[in-house]
């Protein structure tokens, strides 16, 4: 009596792998989703440790917030997010600080970089527009804002994702309405909510997801 060879056949291998096939097919969107959600989480907490820097820095500043630029000499040199990180590494502002030197590579890190931005480094000091404000951004009606006499702290946008390639000019990390924020013309994009929002911290601290449509149609008196 022969004996049945052991192993599988050409066919069963195929419907094997169909089968592996479409069980991935199935699992990467759950998993791709779960990824976007994660980053998203991450992002809410970068930004509350952003609000946790630059009020220690507003703190030792006299109760005033920082400009959006011109924080160590007056004009274009220290941006909101360079004092934040002087918070951060016990140091003097020095402008572009929060990109850390690695060889001739400037290199965006967590807390003050967004774990869903596509750029996270650039090369040389010619490109670093191409980066500065594709992170975060600060409300510019802020610069310079003396804390305690803020309105409505807790309508107030303070800090927020920001996506500005920066292709045709230099852009600050800083927004006055939600053009400034996200520029798609060139190439920028709204990075949660299925890309159609951003996280925002408000002045009093708080963080919370917006779409696109809730910022364009909040009270510009009052959001901004």
């Amino acid at each position: 009596m022969k004996r049945k060879k052991s192993g599988f056949t050409i066919i069963e291998l195929l419907v094997t792998v169909a089968v592996i096939a479409v069980l991935a097919g199935l699992l990467l969107p759950a998993l791709n989703a779960a990824k976007l959600k994660a980053q998203t989480v991450r992002c809410v907490g970068n930004l509350r440790q952003l609000g946790t820097f630059l009020l220690f820095y507003t703190e030792q500043n006299d109760s005033y917030l920082p400009a959006y630029n011109g924080n160590e000499d007056g004009y274009s040199q220290g941006k909101w997010i360079d004092c934040a990180y002087s918070i951060h590494k016990h140091s003097v502002v020095r402008d572009h600080a929060w990109l850390e030197k690695q060889g001739g590579l400037y290199v965006a890190r967590e807390p003050f970089r967004c774990p869903s931005a596509v750029v996270t480094q650039c090369e040389g000091t010619g490109n670093l527009r191409y980066i500065v404000a594709r992170h975060y951004g600060m409300n510019g009606w802020l610069s310079k804002s003396f804390l305690p006499r803020i309105a409505n702290p807790s309508q107030r946008s303070l800090l927020f994702d920001m996506d500005q390639p920066g292709v045709s000019a230099w852009v600050n990390p800083e927004a006055r309405n939600a053009d400034g924020m996200v520029n798609r013309n060139e190439g920028g994009s709204w990075r949660h909510y299925s890309g159609a929002g951003a996280n925002v911290l408000f002045v009093d601290g708080h963080v919370s997801g917006m779409r696109e449509s809730a910022i364009r149609a909040a009270n510009p008196k009052i959001f901004w």
